[in-house]
């Protein structure tokens, strides 16, 4: 018979190891995933603003390479993807924490059809952050319209 000597912080690191595990598992099917096998994509936060001339969008990237973002417009829908790599950890380290993701990144956005001038769009990602700049088309642009006395519209019309 073999008398192993009982540990106590070892079972309490232990217990908050799991307990974390748990925790993470529980706030990844909240807020999104890692991309363990279950192929949920992490939705990441972006600011759209509209001016008269265009629509800006800036992404949050954290981690990415310029390389590994993927931008398309397709009809009306635009979107953005992108691929953190996993940070592989070796088979003799503890992991204390990890509050970093990884996998796969993806947004979509519907921009209404025709709005965008798409050989004008420029894209920038600088520190972390995408921005977008998307034109737009110069029908899909506001129009000012003069106003003018009556009697000159009524004139103008009998002219014809």
């Amino acid at each position: 018979m073999t008398v192993v000597r009982w540990k106590p912080l070892r079972t309490i690191a232990e217990m908050e190891e799991f307990v974390d595990r748990l925790f993470d598992n529980a706030w990844r099917t909240i807020y999104g995933n890692y991309d363990n096998g279950t192929n949920t994509p992490y939705t990441f936060p972006l600011d759209v603003y509209e001016t008269d001339e265009a629509f800006m969008i800036a992404a949050d990237l954290p981690g990415v390479n310029a390389d590994d973002i993927d931008i398309t417009l397709h009809d009306d829908l635009l979107t953005i993807s992108a691929e953190v790599p996993n940070i592989e950890v070796k088979d003799n380290t503890r992991v204390h924490m990890r509050e970093r993701l990884f996998g796969k990144f993806s947004r979509s956005l519907r921009i209404p059809q025709n709005a965008i001038d798409v050989d004008k769009v420029q894209s920038a990602y600088e520190n972390g952050v995408l921005k977008l700049m998307l034109p737009k088309a110069p029908e899909a642009q506001p129009r000012r319209i003069p106003v003018t006395v009556a009697n000159q519209l009524e004139d103008k019309s009998s002219k014809k």
